[in-house]
Parts: structure tokens; C-alpha cells; sequence
């Protein structure tokens, strides 16, 4: 057991009020499913399809990535050590290490700072990463340990979605139509034959959703 890493989290929750209680509760909806329904729409109307397609794909691996490393390391959280600790739960009782909040923080932050030219990003960026890590050791939902990981896990993925993605789609534009729908269904299928969590499923219902929608758009 990381008895720093329980300490650490004790000295955080030492500042806790109802106030700072209400404030990073609400910091938890960053790190849920109805967030990212609402950011992946928002971000296909204002960049446009390809950007928003691009996005949600890289959302689908990280969901992956995060749960597969979850099960590999299986380490409890803080608050299934000490119960006292715990402002929120997870519904599955999940592991902790990495946390898919960090993950999810550095990978966001990462491509605001490429696709938004002001100098304000890097400040919004910093306010951002900073609340919503603190948030999971102030909730007793991780460790620093986890935070870290989840950052450097966050940090790979935006280098696939900056570098690798690009590549690919390149070579998906040489395809065929009706070769890129059948890719867009074998997929996922194969992704739920690996995982089959309830994210897994949303995730992956929505990209053959995606797939047919666009099959089709493009069709017509």
C-alpha cells in the first residue's frame, strides 16, 4: 500500500468545507460519460465533421486504453482503503491507477493549446489540469501515483492523435466507400469482443452509428 500516497491525500482532504466539498463534486461531471456526449457534438459543429470524427476516435482509444491499464495494474483507490476518505465512488468500485480524469485532462488540454491561437490557452489550460487533478485526490477517487500516470498515459495519446491520426487518415482516403463501412462496423464489433463495459458499448454503438451516418451522408 502507498502509505505516502494515503497521507498525501489525508493532508489534501484536511482543507475540506462544504464550500470547496460542492466545488470539486461538480469537477467530477468532467470525468463522466454525459460530458464528453456534450463535448464531441459541440466540437464536430464548430471544426467541422473530420475534426469532430477525429476526436471522438481518439475519445474511443483512450476509454480503452485507460480501462485495459486499470485491469493490468489493478490498484485500489483511496477511498477502498479508508472509506472515510471518500466523497464520491464509482459505481463498479474500478481500480485506480491511471486515472482516466488525468488521462482525459492532459489529452483535452493538448489539443485546445494546438487548435485555439491565443495566448490565453496555456493559462486556461493550466486552471484546467490543475482543478480537475486536484479534484480526484481532494475526492479520494486517487492517488498522486495515479494522477501522474494518467498524465503521461494522456500526454501518448495526444501524440497518436497529433501525429499518428493523420498518417492513417491518409491512408483511409485511398479506400473505398463501401471498404470503410464495413471497417467502421468490424471495429468497433471486435473492440466490444475485447471490453464490453457499459462506456465500452456507448462508445462503440456510437461508432457504427458514426460509421453508417457518414457511409450514407457520403452516398448521397
Amino acid at each position: 500500500m502507498d502509505t505516502s500516497g494515503l497521507e498525501f491525500v489525508k493532508f489534501v482532504q484536511g482543507f475540506r468545507n462544504p464550500v470547496l466539498d460542492i466545488f470539486f463534486e461538480f469537477l467530477n461531471f468532467f470525468d463522466t460519460l454525459g460530458f464528453f456526449v456534450l463535448l464531441v457534438p459541440t466540437i464536430w459543429v464548430w471544426f467541422g465533421w473530420k475534426t469532430g470524427l477525429r476526436f471522438f476516435y481518439i475519445l474511443v482509444l483512450t476509454n480503452f486504453s485507460i480501462n485495459s491499464l486499470k485491469e493490468l495494474f489493478a490498484t485500489p483507490r483511496p477511498y477502498q482503503i479508508d472509506s472515510g476518505l471518500g466523497l464520491l465512488q464509482t459505481s463498479g468500485g474500478s481500480f485506480g491507477f491511471p486515472s482516466g480524469a488525468a488521462t482525459n485532462v492532459i489529452l483535452l488540454s493538448g489539443i485546445l493549446i494546438c487548435a485555439w491561437r491565443s495566448p490565453w490557452r496555456w493559462v486556461v489550460a493550466f486552471i484546467y489540469v490543475s482543478l480537475i487533478s486536484l479534484s480526484r485526490i481532494y475526492l479520494g477517487m486517487h492517488f498522486p501515483i495515479d494522477i501522474l500516470g494518467g498524465w503521461a498515459l494522456g500526454f501518448l495519446l495526444w501524440l497518436v492523435y497529433v501525429y499518428l491520426f493523420p498518417l492513417i487518415e491518409r491512408m483511409l482516403e485511398k479506400m473505398k466507400p463501401i471498404s470503410l463501412l464495413a471497417l467502421s462496423q468490424i471495429v468497433p464489433l471486435l473492440l466490444l469482443l475485447w471490453r464490453h463495459s457499459t462506456s465500452a458499448i456507448a462508445f462503440c454503438g456510437i461508432a457504427m452509428a458514426f460509421g453508417i451516418g457518414i457511409f450514407i451522408w457520403k452516398r448521397k
